[in-house]
């Protein structure tokens, strides 16, 4: 038998049913005031067009996806590489984009939204991949790094 929605009951919520698209169990890297302001979500055509011979034009479609781009500039050093703020010398397992980009790869899972304290999760979160170029941090200046990640949908 084939499961499509799961119902969750518990003492803790009276028993009143919670509907969730799906059940993430992992390890999550959430920044707290989210990605840049400038992020974008657009649409990731894996179709292409073909033409024939004899100069005639015909669509070879496949499903679309979305794609979500971010950035994040002026991390500090507990962000980019997980290295604790108050100057200490041994770097814990905590979140970090360095441990993503470890962890995750371009082959892994993730689910990103630029921000999570608004209604649009469910319009703005992608699950996908992250893309090949979204896999470095770039050293701004002393304390500071920036990174970015193009994050494509799939099904």
């Amino acid at each position: 038998m084939d499961a499509r929605y799961v119902k969750i009951e518990t003492p803790a919520f009276g028993g009143d049913y919670i509907e969730a698209g799906r059940l993430w169990i992992g390890d999550a890297l959430v920044v707290p005031y989210g990605a840049d302001a400038n992020w974008t979500i657009g649409t990731h055509e894996r179709g292409s067009v073909d033409e024939s011979a004899g100069l005639e034009v015909y669509p070879s479609a496949k499903p679309r996806g979305r794609e979500l781009r971010l950035s994040f500039t002026a991390l500090d050093e507990s962000w980019a590489f997980g290295v604790p703020e108050d100057g200490g010398t041994t770097v814990t397992d905590v979140p970090s984009f360095q441990d993503l980009h470890t962890h995750v790869g371009a082959i892994g899972e993730v689910i990103a939204m630029p921000r999570t304290d608004w209604i649009w999760p469910r319009r703005i979160g992608i699950y996908g991949r992250l893309s090949d170029d979204s896999l470095s941090i770039r050293h701004v200046a002393g304390p500071v790094y920036s990174t970015s990640m193009r994050v494509i949908e799939e099904r």
